[in-house]
């Protein structure tokens, strides 16, 4: 078995999540290359959104996402929220 780091193995997670569930939408805050949800940009461009340095902002944006029927996930290092 090949051994991956922990947010390599969480990039691919939303993508196979993507997959199954066409709700749901990937926020980030301008950390993609560091947290791995370039895998899911990719596959899943129309359902990533790239919010820039605004990790507040973007949890108001997932909050009405949410309010809209979508499954948001926002994505960020918790010093910064």
């Amino acid at each position: 078995m090949e051994q991956s780091s922990q947010l390599e193995s969480f990039g691919r997670a939303l993508v196979d999540l993507g997959r199954e569930r066409e709700d749901i939408v990937v926020l980030d805050p301008d950390v993609a290359s560091s947290t791995k949800t370039t895998y899911f940009a990719e596959s899943f461009p129309s359902r990533f959104i790239q919010v820039g340095i605004s990790e507040q902002d973007m949890l108001g944006i997932a909050s009405g996402l949410a309010a809209a029927g979508k499954t948001p996930i926002a994505v960020g290092f918790a010093m910064f929220i």
